[in-house]
């Protein structure tokens, strides 16, 4: 197994949002992009953020602001750093040092895999193989033996719905702007 780091940037704004995805190979270089992209947070040229008064210990003053951190640079530990306006639920920034486990070959079955998500902390809503897995938005992958794809991950819970396909009608999974149906055998 090799262990990756990911410092995750999920942002929105008014009239934007996105997540921006870093990838390194060692701690070290991810706390360095972790506490950069805080410091950009904190420029007003760079952020809403950057209109917020905080306090010497790092919190904001006002109380308008939903805030959280876990800043312990421990070099293996994950970490993060949370700001979302009170008044306006859409408008946020999330920044996040994720710490993953890269496993090729690792799990012979699904349902091991879908085990140790568990165990990470994830909520599984549907896994799903190739047999019955239909994209209704997510570009296909060439099949590949040697390798599983987490297709949608987020925080939080996506939109579950209800819609016709071919004369049927079946469960639809939104993550973001993707939307797949877990299971086309399935009829409601």
């Amino acid at each position: 197994m090799e262990t990756v780091y990911i410092v995750q940037f999920d942002w929105a704004t008014p009239d934007a949002s996105g997540i921006d995805l870093y990838v390194f190979g060692d701690y070290g270089r991810a706390y360095d992009k972790f506490k950069e992209l805080i410091c950009s947070e904190h420029d007003p040229e760079m952020s809403w953020v950057g209109d917020i008064e905080f306090d010497d210990d790092g919190y904001p003053i006002d109380d308008g602001y939903e805030f959280s951190y876990e800043d312990n640079n421990s070099g293996e530990s994950e970490v993060w750093w949370h700001i979302r306006d009170k008044n306006d639920w859409y408008m946020h920034s999330f920044i996040d040092l994720l710490v993953m486990e890269v496993m090729y070959g690792y799990y012979e079955q699904l349902w091991q895999l879908s085990s140790m998500l568990v165990i990470k902390g994830f909520n599984i809503i549907e896994v799903s193989d190739a047999s019955k897995f239909l994209d209704v938005v997510i570009p296909s992958v060439e099949p590949n033996k040697d390798k599983l794809y987490l297709r949608a991950c987020m925080v939080g819970k996506p939109d579950v719905f209800i819609q016709p396909v071919d004369g049927r009608r079946v469960n639809v999974v939104q993550v973001e702007n993707r939307m797949y149906i877990p299971d086309r055998t399935v009829r409601l």
